[in-house]
This record gives C-alpha cells, sequence and structure tokens, in this order.
C-alpha cells in the first residue's frame, strides 16, 4: 500500500502537509514534504533529536478518498529548518473515514483468513455445465449468511459465510469466502482489538489447518458511529496475505475442521482461555510455520521451548516447595562461610527448582494420549534421542551430533506431541484425537519415517 496525499492533525485543519504513506512488509510509514507547524523545533537551541505521539492524523488521496492512521510517532532528528521532511513511524492505519477523538475505539471487526473456507468445509459454488446444448441455470444469492455463532466472555463470535458478486464486460463471476465477525461487549482501540481476537483466531487456524494462516481482510466499525459502516484496517503483521497464491486443503491435511468442533457455542470460549494461558506456546510451535527456511536446530529448539513452556503453564509443579528450598539455603548459608560461594549456590538452588528433562518429556507424553504411544512404539527410546539433540544444540561441545535428518524428523514427531497436548486442552478425547491423526497423511508420515530413523543417525 503507497499512498500520496495530503495529511494533517485532526486538532490542525489547516495546517495540511504532502506526503506519502507506505506499508509493506519492510515498512508502515508516512514520510512528509514538510513537517506539521506544531512539530517543528520552537528555537535554534531545541534538541535535535524529538519524539511527538500522535494518536491520530488525518489524510486524503487525489481521489478524496480518507485515511486515518493511527499511532504515529517522529523518530528522525527534526532540522532547525521547518522545511525538512518528516519522517513518522505509523503502527495502523483505517481507510475510508477519518475517525474522531484523541483514542478511537471499536465494537465490530470482520476478518477473513486464508484456509478459513477450507477449514469449514462448506460446499463450493456450482460449475454451470451444458450437457448436449442444453444450458443449466444456477439461482444463486450474494451477500453474507451466518453459520455459526459461539459465545465469548465480552463478545459474540459469529461464522459467516460471503458470496461476492462481480462481473466485467462479458461475464458475472460469483466469489465465495468465510470470514469471522466479533461483536464486543466494550469497544476497544485497534490494538486490543487485533490482539485479544484477531491474532487468536489467525493462530486457531494456523493450528487447525497445520498451515501458516494469514489475514486477507480486516474490517471494522468505529464505536459511536450510527451507521453500519465497516472500514479497513491495516497494520504490519506476519500474518498480512502474501503474493503467491493460496494453495487449497484437503481434510486429510488439516489437523481438524468444523466439523469436528461439534455443536457447542462454547467451543470458541475454551479456545479464547488457551491461547491465553499458552500464547508461548502456541507462538513457539507456529513460528517456523511462519518462517519454514529456518536452519533444522533453531525449528528443533523452537519445539523444545514449546514443550517447555507447556508443561510450566499446566502443571506448574516443582520438585521442592518454596519452605523446602529456603530451609536447603539455610543449611548451605550454615555450612558455607565464603560470601561469594553463599550466592553462587543460593542463586542456583534456587533457580534450579525443575523435573529434569527425562521427567518433564515422560509428563508430556503420558498427557499426549495416543500420539505418545504411538511415537515410543515406533521409537522406544524417544525420549532420549530429544534429549541428546537438545543438549547437543545447546552445548556445542557435545559429542551428540546426530545429523540433520535424523533431528528433522524426531523433531516433527516432538511436534505432534505437542500438538496433541493443545488439543486435549482445547477439549477433544483421546479417541478423538486418534480418529484426527489416524486420518492425518502428515502424521502418518511422519510416523512412518520415524521407524526407520535410525539409520540416518550420524554421531560425531
Amino acid at each position: 500500500m503507497k499512498i500520496r496525499g495530503q495529511w494533517w492533525l485532526p486538532d490542525s485543519p489547516d495546517d495540511k502537509q504532502s506526503g506519502t504513506f507506505t506499508l509493506d512488509a519492510e515498512q508502515c510509514v508516512l514520510v512528509l514534504d514538510h513537517s506539521f507547524a506544531r512539530l517543528s523545533p520552537e528555537s535554534p537551541d531545541e534538541a535535535a533529536f524529538k519524539v511527538v505521539l500522535e494518536p491520530v492524523v488525518h489524510g486524503t488521496d487525489a481521489d478524496g478518498r480518507e485515511y486515518s492512521l493511527l499511532d504515529c510517532s517522529t523518530h528522525r532528528p527534526i532540522a532547525t529548518d521547518d522545511m525538512a521532511d518528516s519522517h513518522n513511524d505509523v503502527y495502523a492505519v483505517v481507510s475510508g473515514t477519518h475517525l474522531a477523538g484523541e483514542s478511537p475505539t471499536f465494537d465490530k471487526a470482520t476478518v477473513t483468513f486464508t484456509h478459513l473456507l477450507d477449514w469449514t468445509e462448506w460446499p463450493g459454488l456450482p460449475v454451470a455445465s451444458n450437457v448436449d446444448g442444453a444450458e443449466t441455470l444456477f439461482m444463486l444469492k450474494a451477500g453474507t449468511r451466518h453459520h455459526k455463532t459461539y459465545t465469548l466472555p465480552n463478545a459474540v463470535l459469529h461464522l459467516e459465510e460471503n458470496r461476492h458478486l462481480d462481473r466485467d464486460d462479458n461475464s458475472f463471476f460469483v466469489r465465495q469466502d468465510a470470514q469471522f465477525t466479533v461483536e464486543l461487549a466494550e469497544p476497544a482501540d485497534w490494538l486490543s482489538l487485533t490482539q485479544s481476537y484477531v491474532t487468536p483466531l489467525n493462530d486457531f487456524l494456523s493450528l487447525a489447518t497445520s498451515t501458516a494462516s494469514a489475514f486477507e481482510d480486516v474490517r471494522v466499525h468505529a464505536a459511536g458511529d450510527p451507521d453500519d459502516v465497516m472500514v479497513s484496517l491495516a497494520f504490519r503483521s506476519v500474518h498480512l496475505l502474501r503474493k503467491n497464491p493460496v494453495r487449497l486443503l484437503e481434510q486429510a491435511q488439516m489437523l481438524f475442521t468444523l466439523s469436528d468442533t461439534g455443536q457447542s457455542s462454547g467451543f470458541f470460549a475454551t479456545w479464547f482461555d488457551v491461547s491465553e494461558t499458552h500464547r508461548h506456546t502456541i507462538q513457539q510451535l507456529l513460528a517456523t510455520q511462519y518462517a519454514p527456511f529456518e536452519w533444522t536446530d533453531n525449528t528443533f529448539l523452537a519445539v523444545t521451548r514449546a514443550a517447555d513452556a507447556f508443561h510450566r503453564r499446566k502443571f506448574k509443579e516443582q520438585p521442592y516447595k518454596q519452605d523446602q528450598i529456603n530451609g536447603i539455603v539455610e543449611i548451605i548459608k550454615e555450612w558455607v562461610s565464603d560470601g561469594e560461594l553463599q550466592e553462587y549456590a543460593t542463586r542456583v538452588i534456587k533457580g534450579g527448582n525443575y523435573f529434569p528433562q527425562h521427567d518433564q518429556l515422560s509428563k508430556l507424553i503420558e498427557y499426549s494420549g495416543p500420539v505418545g504411544r504411538d511415537i515410543l512404539d515406533a521409537m522406544p527410546h524417544f525420549i532420549k534421542a530429544v534429549k541428546d539433540i537438545r543438549n547437543g544444540l545447546a552445548h556445542p561441545n557435545s559429542q551428540s551430533n546426530p545429523g540433520a535428518v535424523y533431528r528433522h524428523r524426531v523433531e516433527q514427531a516432538f511436534r505432534w506431541i505437542v500438538r496433541a497436548c493443545l488439543l486435549k486442552e482445547i477439549g477433544f478425547d483421546e479417541q478423538k484425537i486418534q480418529t484426527l491423526l489416524d486420518r492425518n497423511s502428515s502424521y502418518v508420515f511422519d510416523l512412518g519415517e520415524l521407524a526407520d530413523v535410525e539409520g540416518l543417525r550420524i554421531d560425531s
């Protein structure tokens, strides 16, 4: 997105400045040809570097379309000459309106994601046919159709189908997609809205489809606007839709689909709770889907961090209680007179109150249910393999270096264990998890590869 236009501060509409707003993968910035008058230095003695925060900047392009830039900050030195250009970081842009107030809030958002339609498994649009010269006609109604409504603690979530009618000089086209619409009980600013609702929904789809999801379109409704007009919201994110074509997904490629979630209106309330409780696990698990070019040692460590985070949040247990740790520290102080050694020992004991790797992995494997059992059947010494690889990556001088292919296959199995743990948190029982994985082509493949992995081990 690149917009050349006139820009001004809401309370200074007469001080319009020409400039260009750019939003792409590298930057979200407004570059003005001249600084706004009130942002210029008041005197030559003023500090050369000045940061000014503006919650909203208004603008229009050559066609008169309105824009509102949100959370802008000047971050370049401002010269004493007010003719110097001004570079402003921008966090988000709303297209189609001039938002009022210093802190605009929104009470509704509609988001279209890649692969959401695949996940719903709704039937596609009929294809016209011509048999024996006879034309086949279809009656299709364009518009939005509500399919399901879910109750959230402070909002209502709708899953909807869209059919858009377009045309060119010779033909009509009907395009189908799916969207989530969230209606908030209390209005929220754009950042709270995206962090609390949009990002968790995107993470949900990335987990459910086993594919990096992306925003295709985000539209919001300004709180207090009497008209039900939705305007476009854009911001920098790894979840922005990429330009390369999006492949269609089949059921065997996805972890689970809409039909697997049942009829409960509370399903997504559970997901939002899980996404908050296990936020770090989800971030680490999904990170490599957005950066598949990472080295295998980095992706393995990401899954390890995801597993560690899950274990800490789920089980919340330590080998010793705090009063026991304090008692051990007091004993050390009695026996060790050197102050530095006392401090070192105290730090080690208080910071090392965790179960050994073997015990943590055993707990996760047990909790993962059928996945853990399948993996141990395919590779009985799986826990030792994970420990060896992790130690080899964390301590470069370690003698354990089993090779990239071996490491990759163990990593994929480890990833399935973390996925299964999250599935249980969402509400799937072990029987359902087994059914989901038995039909998943990637799981079946990874399990088969794990059984034959020992021949690929290359220790240094």
